[in-house]
């Protein structure tokens, strides 16, 4: 499962349960086939993009609801209005609330969308770089991708485009 995958599966089981504010969550929330470590790191990124709200609050003790169980990691959170809006797809342009973007001229800008409490900062570069790298292509065709990559970035103007485009699409 990937990051995308994986965000998209604990943000579903948090507008499951949307109506229990402040819930406690345990690592197993997702069943067997997603582990503790997993389910953590995706609410740890889901709180980044303001999805949820996510803290952890206990970490090696004894679970009261599950005499006799000991737990690595806990947390409370619920999802955020933001959250619900992605979990069923409503356009942005229907939220209350619109991100500010800033996109830098500069070569690999940082792409910095935020709501002015949580940011999250993007070298639109380097998510390229890793999906080329990812990519099911000989090592040639990779090098060149890169190469690619590059030249974009070294047109000021091309570059802030991209940018803002790929910043389109990650929202």
């Amino acid at each position: 499962m990937n990051d995308f995958e994986l965000c998209k599966t604990v943000l579903g089981r948090f507008y499951e349960e949307r109506r229990h504010r402040d819930r406690l969550w345990h690592g197993d929330e997702l069943g067997e086939n997603v582990a503790s470590q997993d389910f953590f790191f995706g609410c740890e990124q889901l709180k980044d993009t303001g999805d949820i709200e996510w803290e952890v609050v206990a970490r090696g003790a004894i679970d009261p609801a599950r005499p006799g169980q000991i737990f690595t990691k806990m947390g409370r959170g619920h999802i955020k209005s933001a959250g619900v809006n992605r979990h069923l797809g409503i356009a942005e342009s229907t939220m209350t609330t619109s991100p500010n973007i800033t996109v830098n001229n500069s070569p690999g800008a940082v792409i910095q969308n935020g709501d002015g409490n949580t940011n999250q900062q993007i070298s639109w570069t380097k998510l390229l770089s890793e999906k080329v790298d990812a990519a099911n292509a000989s090592p040639e065709e990779k090098q060149e991708a890169k190469s690619l990559i590059e030249r974009v970035t070294a047109n000021p103007l091309l570059n802030t485009v991209v940018g803002a485009v790929i910043n389109g699409v990650l929202k």
